[in-house]
């Protein structure tokens, strides 16, 4: 539904659990832009830190397994929080014998910092977005400084409960 800006930069951000998932010397794809080769995984007590790699663009999208989405790493990035909602109560049907206590899911709010592009300064209060991979989300807090974070609610799809895989 139109077009958008990206930006390239000779760093790129991916989620954490993508850069877990990549293997030295395998090709992935950078969705919209084309291939590369990871030739090195840093490590930092078992967690993934860097990836390093070249860019493969002649290499076949096809080929590859993991279409992994990125963000450029340049000065403009914003602060997001995403939040995640559960369900309050952990049970589907209450009995009179449960103790509250018991069936109350004990964290429901679950807020997932990232960075987002620069485009996240024009995202208003209550306009719902499209996350990359995660799903909608509706704006609760939009940007007013760098300090704070943009604050968007995951929007219910009938699929997921949340944005994200518990």
């Amino acid at each position: 539904l139109g077009k958008k800006v990206r930006l390239f930069a000779p760093t790129v951000l991916l989620q954490a659990d993508d850069a877990a998932a990549v293997a030295e010397g395998e090709e992935v794809t950078l969705m919209s832009w084309g291939n590369a080769i990871i030739r090195e995984v840093k490590k930092v007590n078992g967690k993934v830190v860097e990836l390093r790699g070249e860019l493969h663009l002649a290499g076949s999208v096809k080929s590859t397994k993991k279409k992994l989405t990125w963000l450029a790493d340049t000065a403009d990035l914003v602060p997001v929080e995403l939040v995640d909602l559960d369900f309050i109560i952990s049970k589907d049907k209450v009995e009179e014998e449960d103790k509250l206590e018991d069936i109350i899911t004990k964290q429901s709010y679950l807020p997932y910092k990232g960075k987002g592009e620069a485009a996240f300064r024009c995202v208003k209060k209550g306009e719902i977005i499209q996350v990359e991979r995660r799903g909608f989300y509706i704006c609760d807090a939009p940007y007013l400084r760098a300090e704070e974070p943009v604050r968007l609610f995951f929007v219910p799809d009938g699929k997921n409960l949340m944005g994200f895989k518990k």
